[in-house]
């Protein structure tokens, strides 16, 4: 895989209602999906059905939060530039992720390689998303990937959706080398811890 940055939208759900067909009925023979193993986690998965509705309102709130993000990059790209651009991810995008969760749904990007420490994946999720790099390598990047969860008593949904890199993201998600020094100077002042 190349060392291209792969960032992803995710979102987390908490149902109301059940999915139906969920693994063991007893308590006690019930595990916790940040504590399952991914074998365990596989099993469990593939027994859970998603409603259709569920996927539609996780697609739509990512749809959401990327669209008005891209829009907000991309006014502030056309009116200051790739440095300016920097607080757009960096203020606006957190804001945007709080502004479009509720109780019951978390919207956040993650990654490996974060600027931002808030953007680490969980374990549950790098686990997740290690699978989806290794995928990414393979040529097969799906669109998305719905994971049924349950945590704290609580069933629920993890979904991730990748965004896709653009030309204009490479102005200052590209190598080092090749921003200007404007971007190198602010990202330097914003994360000192890049990675």
């Amino acid at each position: 895989m190349n060392s291209m940055r792969v960032v992803w939208i995710t979102g987390l759900i908490f149902l109301a209602f059940g999915l139906s067909g969920c693994g063991p009925s007893a308590p006690a023979e019930k595990e916790s999906a940040s504590a399952a193993s991914g074998a365990e986690h596989e099993a469990q998965a593939t027994e859970m059905e998603i409603p259709e509705d569920v996927r539609e309102r996780l697609r739509e709130a990512t749809r959401d939060f990327g669209g008005a993000l891209k829009a907000a990059l991309v006014e502030e790209l056309g009116k200051n530039g790739p440095a300016a651009a920097i607080d757009v991810c960096s203020e606006q995008a957190p804001r945007l992720a709080r502004e479009k969760s509720t109780d019951r749904l978390v919207l956040r990007r993650i990654s490996f390689k974060v600027r931002n420490p808030d953007d680490a994946p969980t374990d549950f999720e790098a686990e997740y998303l290690a699978r989806l790099e290794q995928l990414h390598a393979d040529g097969r990047l799906p669109e998305e990937l719905f994971v049924p969860i349950e945590e704290e008593g609580r069933r629920g949904v993890h979904y991730f959706k990748p965004i896709l890199i653009e030309a204009a993201c490479l102005l200052c998600h590209g190598p080092e080398e090749s921003l200007g020094p404007d971007v190198r100077a602010s990202l330097a002042e914003r994360y000192p811890k890049d990675h």
